[in-house]
């Protein structure tokens, strides 16, 4: 790879995968990859031979000054920014969101009505709400904790849950660690709420009960270590 397409691919192709699933590649994956940094490079050279020596407070053009094609691009922009806006603040307004999250919801919403290279724009909401405050993916993590613990669900269901929104690894470990005394407790209560104090009566009715907590997102060794012998 290194030899005939260069280390910037297999950097670029290293950048863009999402490490936390299953990693793909193969030649077709690399000669794309090759195709989308030749895009990038281009795009780049483009952008800053145009902006090369720009001065906004010399050079900008007042929108007076603007012919009116021009008027109207940056008119229909602000009013994009400011749907997306209005939309998002909206989500947020319901309950916490990550920025896996709302940059999803939000390019659902739009999606069709505006061209697929404007949805980029959405990126650029989200991060400006994440800037001043307004949307934080650590608020939400903790939001996501309390929520399935009160659902009943335990470690494994939330970390995936969490990981599913895009929350960082790191956090996610940080707060599951924060409860992990509280685990046993947690699941004696939820096997006692759904089947009651008595202990299975057989074998086969255990293994009903495991396999139950267990899709909860219970550790298959806690499972084994709360719930009693059966009486048969």
């Amino acid at each position: 790879v290194w030899n005939d397409l260069g280390a910037d691919i297999l950097r670029l192709w290293v950048a863009a995968t999402d490490y936390r699933g299953e990693m793909s590649v193969s030649k077709n994956i690399l000669k794309q990859m090759a195709d989308s940094y030749r895009r990038i490079r281009n795009t780049a050279r483009f952008l800053l031979s145009n902006l090369n020596g720009f001065d906004p407070q010399r050079d900008a053009v007042a929108p007076d000054d603007m012919i009116a094609l021009d008027r109207w691009a940056v008119g229909r922009a602000d009013a994009l920014q400011a749907e997306l806006r209005e939309l998002a603040i909206g989500l947020l307004a319901r309950r916490e969101h990550s920025r896996r999250e709302l940059n999803r919801k939000l390019r659902a919403r739009v999606r069709g009505r505006i061209p697929d290279a404007e949805l980029d724009r959405v990126d650029d909401v989200v991060q400006t709400l994440a800037h001043e405050g307004l949307q934080s993916d650590a608020r939400c993590a903790e939001m996501l904790v309390h929520v399935r613990i009160g659902r009943g669900h335990g470690p494994l269901r939330i970390r995936a849950d969490l990981r599913e929104a895009g929350i960082d690894a790191e956090a996610i470990e940080l707060l599951l660690e924060a409860e992990v005394d509280a685990w046993p407790e947690r699941l004696r209560a939820l096997a006692i709420k759904r089947f009651g104090e008595a202990p299975a009566a057989d074998r086969r009715e255990w293994a009903k009960r495991a396999r139950f907590l267990a899709s909860r997102g219970f550790p298959e060794a806690l499972v084994r270590d709360v719930l009693d012998e059966p009486v048969a």
